[in-house]
């Protein structure tokens, strides 16, 4: 919050400023109307309009620049601390909270904390400074004015904060609500026949319901704040005229004191408004406070030895009576010696996915040893044994960036001239690979972000190409490429990959199906 103290300062002059244009410019026609020959009290009150008016907008537009360069340096120091946090779950991340959409949550997350500060904190604090500057004031001028009109001007405070409870309990139902209805329409998009439409009423129409009774409570949370402050400041100026201007009748007070005290409350309660927007900042605030606290609380499921082993010469990988899942008895037992072609099949389910996260140090088998050039993978650096590793995941994470980013994550000193070819000899020579493909490649056909994926893979200098399902989403030309692609590029390196499809087939020279867990080889050709 130090970051914010100046900026907070500068606000505060600037609604001072705004308070003191409103007053002076009362008091300068009261003045004017009653005693217009006296010229040097209305030079003295028309040069403060025009200073106060000429600072309010300097200083807000001051205030403005530094509480939002604050703001993006904030949100920097934020992110970075949240990347470092993360950095050591690596490829675990994304298994662990969904693919690469967690990262474009966590950045809006950090902003909506960024933006709480602006738009919940500096307007509270300058609010409450200009409420207390102004109640001192009017005790100066009348005490029992300021007991009169100063607990209004904090009520004008505390109700954004109290309600403020309430629009996170929305939000948080909202939430809730939103998950139920996405899952229901998911469950629902296997049900045919004729009773689908009907079924689908049934069940969303209680949660619509539900939803539109959240989102109304919550669109009228603003209005019933405006009411509020209006109501009290209405309450705040009669109690006000009511005071002072007995006193102006009785002589003690000058007629224009009585015009800047009134403005000036008016200049106050309009400084409020703009804290209707408090409790909505507060809510999403503390949303992204509790996602961002549930990211930062994962843990990396492997973790490095003490004391890793150095990486074998020869990188041969042997699993070893390996156990896929916890409940099943069958255990695997087999040797991928280096620079072989594995070839892994089998029905959906089976386990294909898992075994090839296992080799890759994802996760640690439930029982069993997998071993690298005899080596336990448990006593290795898995960011060591990962770096002789390229991967493609299913569905394999395009990030937010040109096609030329995306490739560089494989190899950041790749020429253009690398970049070109590799994604010709996918097909993808109409791609500039500088344009920008948006989050998860969504400017990109399926087809298309696969390719890219896979040239990516195979750009990454490694000694073991682990793929799963390389061909997924391509038609038979496309496919046709990819695999003659990753027969060109798989030269000297070990390749282990897992399909449903037929094509990539001829790359291998071991066939195994993964079944029942249990891996078994295949006669050649088979």
């Amino acid at each position: 919050m130090k970051r914010y103290a100046f900026p907070l300062f500068l606000a505060l002059l600037a609604a001072l400023c705004a308070f003191g244009l409103t007053a002076t410019g009362g008091a300068l026609l009261v003045r004017a109307s009653q005693h217009p020959e006296t010229l040097l009290a209305l030079g003295v009150l028309t040069t403060g309009v025009r200073a106060f008016g000429m600072g309010r907008s300097g200083l807000r537009y001051a205030e403005r620049l530094l509480s939002h360069g604050a703001a993006l340096t904030q949100a920097q120091v934020l992110r970075a601390q949240l990347y470092v946090r993360l950095a050591p779950l690596g490829r675990e991340l994304p298994a662990q909270h969904g693919q690469g959409a967690f990262l474009l949550r966590a950045g809006a997350d950090v902003d909506a904390l960024t933006f709480e500060t602006l738009r919940a904190d500096l307007p509270l604090w300058t609010y409450l400074g200009l409420a207390t500057l102004l109640t001192l004031g009017l005790a100066l001028l009348d005490p029992l004015s300021a007991l009169l009109v100063g607990p209004l001007l904090l009520l004008a405070a505390y109700f954004p904060v109290r309600l403020s409870r309430q629009a996170a309990q929305l939000a948080g139902t909202r939430a809730e609500l939103d998950g139920q209805h996405a899952g229901t329409l998911l469950a629902l998009s296997s049900f045919g026949g004729e009773l689908a439409p009907q079924a689908a009423r049934a069940r969303l129409a209680p949660i619509q319901a539900e939803l539109t009774e959240v989102e109304a409570r919550l669109a009228a949370l603003p209005a019933r704040l405006n009411f509020a402050r209006e109501g009290l400041a209405v309450l705040a100026l009669t109690l006000l005229i009511w005071r002072l201007g007995g006193l102006v009748q009785a002589g003690d007070l000058a007629a224009a004191w009585l015009a800047a005290a009134a403005l000036g409350v008016v200049a106050a309660f309009d400084a409020a408004a703009v804290l209707s927007a408090l409790p909505a900042a507060r809510a999403e605030g503390l949303g992204a406070a509790e996602r961002l606290a549930e990211l930062q609380a994962l843990r990396p499921r492997v973790t490095p030895p003490a004391h890793p082993a150095s990486l074998p010469a020869q990188l041969a990988l042997t699993l070893h009576d390996v156990a896929l899942f916890s409940s099943d008895p069958s255990r695997l037992t087999h040797s991928f010696p280096h620079g072989s072609a594995t070839a892994i099949i089998g029905e959906s389910g089976a386990g294909k996915t898992t075994l090839l996260r296992l080799l890759a140090r994802d996760l640690d088998p439930a029982s069993g040893q997998i071993s690298v050039g005899g080596t336990p993978l448990t006593q290795l650096d898995p960011a060591a044994w990962r770096s002789q590793l390229s991967i493609l995941d299913q569905d394999a994470a395009l990030i937010d960036g040109t096609v030329a980013a995306n490739l560089r994550l494989a190899l950041p000193t790749a020429s253009d001239a690398e970049l070109r070819e590799r994604l010709d000899e996918l097909g993808l020579s109409h791609l500039n690979f500088n344009a920008w493909i948006g989050e998860g490649g969504a400017k990109l056909s399926g087809g298309e972000q696969q390719r890219v994926a896979l040239a990516r893979a195979l750009l990454r200098p490694s000694a073991v190409l682990i793929l799963d399902e390389p061909t997924a989403h391509l038609d038979p030309v496309s496919e046709n490429l990819a695999v003659a692609a990753i027969q060109r590029r798989r030269a000297g390196r070990t390749l282990i990959f897992a399909t449903h499809h037929t094509a990539p087939l001829s790359l291998a020279d071991t066939l195994c199906r993964l079944h029942q867990g249990t891996l078994t080889e295949l006669p050649h050709g088979l």
